[in-house]
């Protein structure tokens, strides 16, 4: 996994973890693999042991070691696993999950706008060390940090400020709230309307309530994303056919028990 290492450059994060066989080794080629992503091979910049404790630079790091590895982290998202480039065999490779509920947000600033690249890439990387904090554009168009308490995000704003981006940006942040979504209870009884900037089109919007068993359905992961089995699957549960047919996505986060279904006629 990916982590920040007291005493590098701000923003510098490292690959720290196990070496389970063969050795790791500075300009070793390995090739770095996460998800079902497989990258091409990529040059090991230096490494160093951690096996007492505190970090010791080394040439060789044999099976058994903990160490550090730098100059992967681009190509590392979160964790992975880095292998010799000529293994192919190798299973495939799934992410840790940690579970937390993020409800308490907070709005991230840049006094001048010239530093706002900064603050989204020090972001990035803010969620690449911390998997418990969520970093998003909301629809205000404001930069947003969450996690699931108070004290927790205070620490992630101090990381991201003063470690990540090295106190060389100076950031405003807003008191932490919780903001509150309203459930869909009954089909709504007003007709939403939007419009496209040049006012030559317009997009009609309703709500209603899934049911149970749809819902449950998605989030088992019955509902499948190749179009002509998900219409099967939604017409066994109740949906007219040609409704099924139509649906656009999945939320929140393109998975999620809520549909975005077209309903353009003609």
């Amino acid at each position: 996994r990916l982590v920040s290492v007291g005493g590098s450059s701000p923003g510098q994060l490292f690959a720290f973890g196990r070496v389970f066989s063969g050795e790791v080794r500075p300009g070793k080629l390995v090739t770095v693999r996460t998800g079902d992503h497989i990258s091409n091979a990529k040059p090991i910049a230096g490494c160093s042991s951690m096996a007492s404790g505190a970090e010791e630079e080394g040439q060789r790091m044999a099976a058994g070691h903990l160490c550090i590895v730098n100059g992967l982290d681009t190509y590392i998202l979160a964790t992975a696993i880095l292998t010799d480039e000529a293994i192919t065999t190798l299973g495939k490779h799934s992410h840790l999950h940690k579970e937390g509920v993020r409800i308490v947000n907070l709005t991230v600033e840049v006094t001048s706008g010239s530093d706002l690249p900064q603050l989204v890439e020090g972001m990035k990387r803010l969620v690449k060390t911390e998997p418990l904090v969520a970093c998003f554009m909301n629809c205000e168009g404001e930069t947003v940090m969450a996690a699931s308490n108070e004290v927790k995000l205070r620490r992630y704003l101090s990381l991201l400020r003063d470690k990540i981006l090295g106190g060389l940006v100076p950031l405003k942040a807003s008191q932490p709230h919780v903001s509150y979504r309203e459930g869909i209870t009954a089909p709504s009884s007003i007709l939403c309307l939007s419009k496209s900037p040049n006012k030559h089109n317009r997009v009609y919007c309703r709500a209603e309530p899934l049911s149970e068993d749809v819902m449950s359905a998605i989030e088992r992961g019955e509902v499948s994303s190749n179009p002509q089995d998900r219409a099967s699957t939604l017409t066994a549960l109740g949906f007219d056919r040609e409704v099924s047919r139509k649906v656009w996505c999945f939320g929140p986060e393109a998975s999620g028990p809520n549909l975005f279904i077209e309903q353009l006629k003609g």
